[in-house]
């Protein structure tokens, strides 16, 4: 990630030009759950778990993983790095560089406003990491001014499908709930540390659980 230069001020910047013809772009996505899962051997689990998405066996060792995952994040160096030595100053070290390269980024090819919204997404937690491991999907989000709002929307063939993220095991989503209601939908995901299971028409997906989420989806 080092030599690869961040084009985010080509296109927050309007006074820069972008070289036509000169570049080849490359979209290098951030290592997701499921190849973390990987590089840590544990295909097996993967494999396994594919065929069988509401197995709850694995929920200690894939539960450990994540809080792994969260914590090291889907950069190559550091999960390299974390695998190899298991030393937490080393991973510190090389998010904060990292890091500190995106910030000094966002300051230098836009305004402050800008600066301080882009850093404040930057900064969240469950939501990106969701957003992240979903990211070959086109994903929405929904609001109803300032009563309601859900965190992302996406089509699934001919259905609309309301996705929720909560953190933690408490689940209460007020705005999910508005949303079911006013538009129907046939099934309505729901992401945060409780099981995996589906209630009725509401798929509960434990964030450990999300490189499952293509294979329970088309089960509900």
């Amino acid at each position: 990630m080092k030599n690869v230069e961040c084009l985010l001020g080509i296109f927050l910047h309007k006074d820069t030009s972008f070289p036509v013809g000169k570049v080849n772009t490359l979209k290098l996505e951030p290592m997701d759950f499921e190849e973390f899962l990987w590089a840590n051997n544990r295909e097996d689990i993967v494999t396994f778990l594919k065929s069988n998405p509401t197995e709850t066996t694995f929920n200690e060792i894939l539960s450990d993983l994540f809080k792994q995952y969260l914590y090291v994040g889907g950069m190559p160096e550091a999960i390299a790095d974390w695998i190899d030595n298991h030393n937490v100053e080393n991973i510190s070290a090389i998010q904060e560089e990292i890091l500190g390269n995106y910030r000094k980024d966002f300051s230098k090819h836009t305004d402050n406003t800008t600066a301080v919204r882009i850093r404040q997404v930057f900064d969240s937690l469950a939501e990106q990491f969701v957003l992240q491991q979903l990211a070959k999907y086109t994903l929405f989000y929904w609001t109803s001014g300032e009563e309601s709002e859900v965190d992302f929307v996406m089509q699934y063939g001919a259905e609309i499908v309301p996705i929720e993220v909560k953190s933690g095991t408490n689940v209460k989503a007020k705005s999910l709930k508005v949303f079911r209601e006013t538009f129907l939908p046939k099934i309505s995901i729901r992401f945060s540390l409780k099981n995996t299971r589906l209630d009725d028409d509401l798929q509960n997906i434990s964030l450990f659980n999300v490189f499952l989420f293509e294979q329970l989806l088309s089960r509900s």
